[in-house]
């Protein structure tokens, strides 16, 4: 995992936590080489907790409502170890690992974050 990689807010494993939300300070300690940040890999566990839906076997999704009446439909698909993206029904993105790299695409598709669900 690079320090170019993340963003404020990316959630990443930090030593014995096993989740933190990046600060810029962790940004800086990445950047400068500290080992004890990782990444967190996509689980079904980890999807359901950003809000996705279980549909079917290896299925997940997502609706987003962006106010500019478009409606805007997230599916994850599992191709294991990694997931592939659809955005309406179109592949946005393949290979995706790492709950951060799913964080960054999500805010680059929404201008949202893709935040835990309480």
């Amino acid at each position: 995992m690079k320090a170019t990689e993340l963003r404020i807010g990316n959630y990443v494993s930090y030593k014995d936590i096993s989740t933190i939300e990046v600060e810029h300070s962790e940004i800086t300690e990445i950047y400068f080489g500290a080992t004890n940040y990782k990444p967190i890999s996509i689980t079904k566990e980890w999807l359901l907790k950003l809000g996705f839906k279980k549909e079917e076997r290896k299925l997940y999704s997502l609706y987003v409502d962006d106010n500019l009446d478009v409606s805007i439909w997230s599916d994850i698909y599992f191709r294991n170890p990694t997931i592939e993206l659809t955005c309406n029904g179109r592949v946005v993105c393949k290979d995706i690992k790492y709950v951060h790299q799913l964080q960054n695409l999500y805010f680059a598709l929404t201008s949202e974050e893709l935040k835990l669900k309480q």
